[in-house]
């Protein structure tokens, strides 16, 4: 945990109004307050996000619980507008010189290209169907516009079909992965497409285990009101969905030329 030291700007984007601060490490982070417009599941949802994330070896940036105290908020007429409470939000390091996925990004040079089968993947075993171009741009993915570029995925406040998911919501949909296809994953087919592109991507759940997932649901801060019957129907969630990740992607291969070759060969 972290705390807040400095308030700098609103972010402009987003639609749980997240803000710009300062903190006690030296570095900004991107802090969505638990008095956002969307609740404090945003929150909780972030945090399991990171925490899968980091299993998995995906590119996120870090994620912290920041402490905000009547100190900062008194002296920050942002928060106060926000009514931000003293206590414990979630932040996300800020990336400098990153600018969102566009119709024009040229992803030739991003240096970590591959990962994007790993967040198709992701996207596909949380439900987090939030990748999508608006206006030309995916606010959710990041690429570095300085030096060597890099892939970044942030904001997964989305993830179980919306962040007012509860044990019973998310019952309705675990024995079904909706393989939804759309602009932003079709730009990474031309980086991806080979013989089984989503190989290396399934191999990384081999390790998660049940005690894996149970440590990702643990220690949510009290101030989030995370009951521990959700955390336990999340971790059987996650994990009967893992069973179903090889067969569901096989979908998918209608959009990848070399692997839908091999597919319709019946030579994967």
């Amino acid at each position: 945990m972290i705390r807040g030291e400095q308030y700098l700007q609103p972010i402009q984007s987003g639609f749980s109004r997240p803000h710009l601060i300062l903190c006690t490490d030296g570095q900004l982070y991107i802090v969505k307050l638990s008095s956002n417009p969307q609740g404090k599941m945003v929150l909780v949802n972030e945090l399991i996000s990171y925490r899968l994330a980091l299993l998995l070896d995906l590119p996120v940036p870090k994620g912290e619980a920041v402490l905000l105290d009547d100190n900062l908020i008194s002296r920050t007429p942002q928060l106060q507008s926000a009514n931000a409470q003293a206590g414990l939000h979630f932040g996300s390091l800020y990336i400098p010189e990153a600018i969102n996925l566009t119709r024009g990004t040229d992803l030739s040079r991003v240096d970590n290209i591959k990962k994007a089968a790993d967040i198709i993947l992701f996207d596909y075993w949380v439900n987090n169907n939030d990748r999508h171009l608006f206006n030309g741009a995916n606010t959710n993915l990041l690429v570095t516009d300085s030096g060597t570029p890099h892939l970044w995925m942030i904001d997964q406040a989305n993830i179980l079909n919306g962040p007012n998911w509860n044990e019973h919501s998310i019952m309705t949909h675990e024995p079904y992965i909706c393989t939804y296809w759309g602009e932003v994953y079709q730009r990474f087919v031309p980086y991806l497409d080979r013989e089984y592109p989503f190989k290396n991507s399934l191999c990384n759940y081999e390790n998660l285990n049940k005690s894996a997932l149970r440590g990702v649901v643990s220690d949510i801060p009290l101030d989030w009101e995370f009951p521990s019957q959700m955390g336990h129907a999340l971790v059987s969630y996650l994990l009967s969905r893992m069973v179903l990740l090889p067969r569901a992607i096989e979908a998918v291969h209608i959009h990848f030329p070399v692997w839908n070759k091999y597919f319709c060969q019946g030579e994967m």
